[in-house]
């Protein structure tokens, strides 16, 4: 008994325990949990026309809402594992998840190089199990947001002993462009981390631009060719931000937001569905049971930040004074640009880092405290791993699959116009490339007008379809059906049939 203690004590033994269940939890549940919106769709809809005609693309899709749009590079990625699977939507399921065990390791990785083994266990950990982190991991966009993160912050730390880790920022930072905007501003942190080490020569300065230039220069092509729009959004996004209707922060709104998150990661209600904890706008209606905030793990996240930043070795530790100004380029622009909304995702940069620092708080405590809360983590664990095999599945691809199965058997092969419509939370949801994916593609749909550019010309007809299906989110519907033939009800949703 003795040996087999010892044996799984050993610190490897542990890391493949800890991987191996943030894989299952991931994995395991995916296809019940794994949120599809038009997100999702809009990225296999540009994926797609890789898979039928391999061709170079400059841009991938568009983002902020100002005539911006993202590199290529995810799409590209994405472009064999789509076509492998026959443009199974799982796949970039399967493929977020992974990502995301693949982050519990370098969260491991990372924290043991600056702190120890302890503390890069209990920070894989916590990012592997955290039901939060989970939900976020299995839903596709945004994607790899938490992974690119962690290559910034790593590249930064370890350039002060060899500058050629910047590099590696250069290739992280320019990949930003390619993934989400929400990193956009660790472009400070570098900046700063470069000028108060004095890492700046002249062959490191040349072939780290070269490198950034040569990762984004797809949309660097694009913009010769689209009157700089890409380069020239930031003015726009000022503008914006600059107009009167538009300067009203709610700062006791984001407030309550962070501090939402600081507990949310820690525990979410048991049986609820994960849309409604990481879906926006779902996550901020009031129809929604989305977890609140519980005060005391509020103040023990505070508790954290406050030991970790304002320790008495905060300004003569490096590594400190790094993750400071990382976190301040996530948590300042949250807290003070009204454009950005109060949504967790916006903050999934910066969770990885936090869970370093809950990491190394535990570590330090003395005996009995740390007893007490090695016992709270062992409840962390147990709850967690229920919370997500638990969760309602109401919304999930599963149930969007069972839905679609039994509309294609009421209409048989008949032609069928789509529709979406209602509901506080998927009232979109994709579901053209879902009937595309796992019955048959509609002659017409709602999505038509948003995403026709990017279809053959034959996949919309001209001619009248026999049926009519309209999707629904069931929670508050926007209107009253009459006249269908038939009412399908599938977990969250509503199918209407009605007969032209």
């Amino acid at each position: 008994m003795h040996k087999l203690i010892s044996f799984f004590k050993k610190p490897n033994i542990l890391l493949f325990l800890i991987l191996t269940a943030s894989a299952v939890v991931r994995l395991a549940t995916l296809e019940k949990l794994m949120v599809f919106t038009p997100d999702e769709s809009y990225i296999l809809y540009f994926v797609q026309t890789l898979v039928k005609n391999f061709h170079i693309i400059w841009v991938g899709v568009s983002a902020l809402g100002f005539d911006f749009y993202m590199g290529p590079g995810w799409l590209y990625f994405l472009y064999p594992f789509v076509a492998i699977s026959n443009n199974d939507p799982l796949v970039i399921g399967i493929i977020s998840s992974v990502i995301g065990v693949i982050t519990t390791y370098v969260v491991y990785w990372f924290a043991q190089k600056l702190y120890g083994t302890k503390v890069g266990l209990l920070s894989a950990l916590f990012y592997g199990l955290s039901s939060l982190i989970v939900f976020y991991d299995q839903q596709p966009y945004p994607n790899a947001v938490p992974l690119t993160s962690l290559l910034i912050a790593i590249s930064l730390c370890l350039s002060s002993k060899d500058k050629k880790w910047l590099y590696l920022f250069s290739f992280a930072y320019g990949a930003v462009f390619h993934l989400h905007l929400s990193l956009v501003l660790l472009i400070f942190a570098g900046i700063y981390w470069v000028l108060s080490n004095k890492l700046l020569d002249r062959k490191t300065f040349f072939v780290s631009i070269a490198i950034f230039l040569a990762v984004v220069s797809p949309m660097i092509v694009f913009d010769y060719y689209h009157n700089a729009s890409n380069i020239t959004a930031p003015l726009r996004v000022f503008k914006s931000i600059g107009e009167k209707d538009k300067t009203k922060v709610n700062i006791g709104k984001k407030f309550n937001s962070i501090s939402s998150a600081l507990s949310r990661v820690w525990y979410l209600d048991q049986g609820k569905s994960n849309t409604d904890e990481i879906l926006y706008p779902c996550n901020t209606s009031l129809e929604a049971k989305t977890t609140g905030a519980k005060l005391p793990l509020v103040l023990f996240s505070l508790v954290v930040l406050v030991s970790f930043f304002f320790g008495k070795n905060f300004l003569k530790d490096e590594k400190k004074r790094l993750f400071f100004v990382l976190s301040l380029c996530y948590i300042v622009p949250y807290l003070t640009i009204s454009s950005i909304n109060s949504v967790e995702y916006y903050l999934l940069g910066f969770f990885p880092l936090f869970f370093i620092m809950t990491a190394v708080f535990v570590v330090s405590l003395k005996k009995p405290l740390n007893y007490i809360f090695y016992s709270l983590i062992i409840l962390f664990m147990i709850h967690n791993i229920q919370t997500v095999f638990r969760a309602s599945g109401d919304y999930g691809l599963k149930t969007k699959r069972i839905m679609i199965n039994k509309v294609m058997d009421y209409i048989d092969n008949s032609t069928y116009a789509l529709s979406e419509e209602g509901g506080i939370c998927q009232g979109a949801a994709g579901w053209r490339y879902l009937y595309m994916s796992y019955g048959k593609l509609p002659s017409q749909s709602s999505e038509d007008k948003s995403f026709y550019w990017l279809w053959d010309e034959n996949e919309i007809s001209k001619e009248k379809a026999k049926y009519s299906v309209v999707m629904e989110d069931k929670r508050v519907p926007v209107r009253k059906h009459e006249g269908y033939i038939e009412k399908i009800i599938e977990g969250g949703f509503n199918a209407y049939i009605y007969e032209n």
